[in-house]
Formats: structure tokens, sequence, C-alpha cells
């Protein structure tokens, strides 16, 4: 199964288990999923440097136990892919006190405008 989300949390259980936590739109709510990387995919995971708010894209499979009588079901990941790194709100465009002949940096082009034009 595939599944392409933004990374809301990685949350290290121990050396060999983590959690990848996306955030998925469902009727109108954003429901968190928790899928379960073990060593080969935790390098994998920081090899492609995946940080909260990257787009990824998660093969995986699901796997079911009995514990207590109840079924605890786990999604494991099998392939982890990069779709987009999260740029944020950085302000690599600001340019502060640096001189007055700026005043304006659109921060979605990146375009540059002179004061007065």
């Amino acid at each position: 199964m595939n599944i392409e989300g933004k990374v809301f949390e990685i949350i290290t259980r121990s050396d060999k288990v983590w959690e990848i936590v996306i955030r998925k739109k469902h009727k109108e709510k954003i429901i968190p999923i928790s899928f379960i990387a073990f060593s080969y995919m935790i390098s994998c995971v920081k090899e492609l440097n995946i940080k909260p708010k990257d787009r990824i894209k998660i093969q995986f499979h699901l796997i079911s136990k009995m514990f207590s009588e109840k079924y605890y079901t786990s999604a494991i990941v099998d392939k982890i892919d990069m779709l987009q790194k999260d740029m944020g709100t950085s302000n690599m465009f600001h340019i502060e006190n640096a001189s007055n002949d700026y005043d304006h940096v659109d921060m979605e082009t990146g375009e540059i405008f002179e004061n007065g034009k």
C-alpha cells in the first residue's frame, strides 16, 4: 500500500525503532497516521534528511497481533520517498539593514523591489 502526506513528527522509540507520523485530511478533519520504521528504513530517513513538514510517500504493509485478547495493528514502512522538502517561511531573501537600496522582497518569488519602484 502507498500513502502520501506531510510529516508531522518523527519519534525515536529506540535505536532500531522509529515512528513516522504523517497528517492526512479525511472528511474535513486532519488525522495523524503513525508508521513504524526499523533499522534499514531509519537509515533511509536519515539519508533523505526527512524532517517535519516535508512531503513524503510511504510504501507500507500492515501487521496485526493479538495481545490481551485484543488485536493491534501496525503499519510497517517498506519504502520511503521524498516528494517535497519543506522550505518553510524561511527568510533567505530577507535583507536586514544591508543597505537602503531595497525595501521589499516578494517571499514567494524572491523578486526584489528597489526603493521607490
